[in-house]
């Protein structure tokens, strides 16, 4: 079989939905544990078709190709395992691979389509309405979306910065790229707004038009990107080069 580093434990091909704590939660924790392995070689990671709301296996009934991706979108019970994996810490990265693709792969029928979603513009906003989404089925936070993320609070703010730091801060150390924030160094930072609003669909950023969230609202923002010292979005708005 493939060796640890080329399949991480847990990878979303393995993953099973499974009475209480899901299998790929207890195959992270397991894997954590082994500390004689070598670091980079146990990581636990999750890609945010799998995560994100309303995309599941029922979405391929409607036979729309921009639902087609490999693996294949999984149930609701194991979507919702996999979010309580990630808030209970044994998700150590969010990441999309992003596979833009031209009209004439996309526009077949399902079983010849390429598999592959756009998911760039979405994937803060779209991770963040599914947590926002499985706290309200805990009765930790209102059904209701909020308004204002100065009123973050509790259980709200530590899922947020759970999520933060599986979609950044431990994908940059797995990759041996993190580096401090601090006066004299060049800048790379997003700024997102966790009670904004994203429409999907890149909002005229793609060049393809494979995404699933198209026409859909989802909770949470980018509104600031800083790459290298030089501001690349502006209020939500890319910064011409």
């Amino acid at each position: 079989g493939p060796r640890a580093h080329e399949r991480p434990w847990g990878c979303l091909e393995r993953a099973e939905p499974a009475r209480g704590t899901s299998d790929a939660t207890r195959r992270a924790r397991r894997a954590h544990r082994l500390a004689a392995w070598p670091a980079a070689e146990l990581r636990e990671d999750l890609r945010l078709v799998h995560l994100s709301r309303a995309l599941e296996d029922r979405e391929l009934a409607s036979h729309d190709a921009r639902f087609r991706v490999n693996p294949p979108l999984r149930s609701r019970a194991t979507r919702m395992a996999l979010i309580e994996a990630l808030l209970a810490g044994a998700i150590d990265a969010v990441a999309t691979d992003h596979a833009p693709h031209p009209p004439w792969r996309k526009d077949l029928p399902l079983e010849l389509a390429a598999p592959g979603m756009l998911g760039l513009v979405e994937a803060f906003p779209a991770s963040w309405t599914a947590v926002w989404e499985q706290l309200a089925r805990r009765g930790e936070v209102s059904a209701s979306w909020p308004d204002d993320s100065g009123a973050l609070a509790g259980p709200a703010a530590r899922a947020l910065v759970r999520l933060l730091e599986a979609l950044s801060v431990r994908p940059r150390q797995i990759l041996g790229r993190s580096r401090d924030l601090d006066v004299g160094h060049q800048a790379d930072l997003v700024v997102v707004d966790p009670a904004g609003r994203t429409l999907g669909g890149g909002g005229g950023v793609y060049r393809s038009a494979n995404s699933p969230w198209e026409g859909r609202e989802l909770l949470g923002a980018v509104r600031w990107v800083v790459r290298a010292g030089a501001v690349v979005v502006e209020e939500g708005v890319r910064v011409p080069a």
